[in-house]
Formats: C-alpha cells, structure tokens, sequence
C-alpha cells in the first residue's frame, strides 16, 4: 500500500506530497531510508554505501556470460525476430504498473529463469542463455530470482520503484544499446544515473528506488 501511494503521488506530479510522505516514513521507523522501500526488508543487512554494485569478480557467473554476450546477443536476435517476447506484466501482473503502458511506452521480455526455476518453454527458445545460468548456484531455488532478455522500446519509462526485498542484486549486461546521452537513455538507482555498455555489466542493490528509460 505504501509503495502505490507512493506510485499514485508521482503519476500526479505531486512530488512534494511524494517527498513528504518518504520523510515521514523514515521519521516513524516505517522505512529506514527514502531511497528504500522493499516489500521486505531484512534488517540486518546493511544500507548499501552505493546503489551500484561493483565488485564484480565476487560473481565468477558474471565474467562468463560477459565472454558470452555477442552470442547472447545473436541468441536474442532469433527470440525477437521470431516474435517470442511477451509484455511485461503479462507473466507478473503488477509489473503493468511499473511503466509508462497506458501511454504507448513498450516493454517486452522473454523470462529463462522464474522464482529460481527454469522456465521450460523458453529453454529451446533461448538454448544459451539457458545453457549459462542452469547451475548457478545463486539463482537456481532463489525464490525472487529471475533471468530474462528485456527490451525496452523507445519513448518507454520505467516509473521510481523499488524490488521486492534488499537481499538480492539485479545485473544486467547491455546487449544492445541505443546511442545518445543519459538524458536519451539510461537509468537512476537512489538518485545516481548511469547508462549501460554493450557487453558490459551493471549491477545494483534492487531495494533501492530505481527508474530507467529509452526516449
């Protein structure tokens, strides 16, 4: 409930309400921070000193999939060409609310990994990606754990939101990446903006409030 006021306060431009109400929470324990405000929140894990994670090598999965991104990239080329992206929000209903929809924006994705557990009907779809993370340690049984190709169409924004608990990262590996500045594409994770590389990793602390775009 916190979360939708929240949503509601910024689809009005009512930001100052939106602030407000942010200050509040932290002032009565509600949340300890306003950049953060997961549905669960594990106390005894650390607010993290920055929103982007880059300690990479403690990942070896990562180095691997990033040897691996070209034909990734190839891999999601045949997805997409062959029409297998779905919308997001169609496989998890409340991501519907997480973007501009309503407004012509377009997200699609094709998910390989679900709640920790491979998804069958993408594994001959996306045989790489499936092939890369079947026996990572870190995702599989991970029940708020996911691996998906996404593609976020232009004039698409993804509204402030944050993940769902503060003991997990999301990575993403730029696949391919429209040019311009990050007033054109990018995201921002508790205040701080950065874009994606191709072939490169981003990884940030999901609890934090998050945002990207492509317009």
């Amino acid at each position: 409930a916190f979360a939708k006021l929240l949503s509601i306060y910024y689809l009005l431009s009512n930001l100052k309400a939106r602030d407000k109400l942010l200050k509040w929470a932290v002032k009565k324990g509600v949340i300890r921070d306003v950049r953060q405000y997961p549905k669960q929140l594990n106390p005894q894990v650390a607010l993290p000193k920055s929103p982007f994670w880059e300690d990479h090598g403690r990942l070896p999965i990562l180095t691997r999939v990033a040897k691996k991104w070209q034909s990734l990239l190839d891999d999601f080329d045949v997805v997409n060409n062959a029409g297998m992206l779905g919308t997001v929000g169609d496989r998890v209903k409340e991501d519907t609310e997480l973007y501009n929809k309503l407004e012509g924006g377009r997200w699609q994705e094709l998910a390989v990994f679900h709640a920790g557990v491979e998804v069958q009907s993408a594994s001959k779809r996306a045989p790489l990606a499936t092939t890369l993370f079947k026996n990572e340690h870190t995702l599989v049984g991970c029940k708020f754990c996911q691996v998906a190709y996404s593609l976020l169409w232009p004039g698409t924004k993804l509204y402030p939101h944050c993940g769902t608990s503060n003991e997990i990262l999301t990575c993403h590996i730029g696949l391919r990446i429209p040019v311009g500045d990050i007033r054109k594409v990018g995201m921002s994770v508790g205040g701080e903006k950065r874009q994606w590389g191709e072939g490169k990793w981003l990884c940030f602390e999901d609890s934090m409030e998050h945002y990207a775009w492509n317009m």
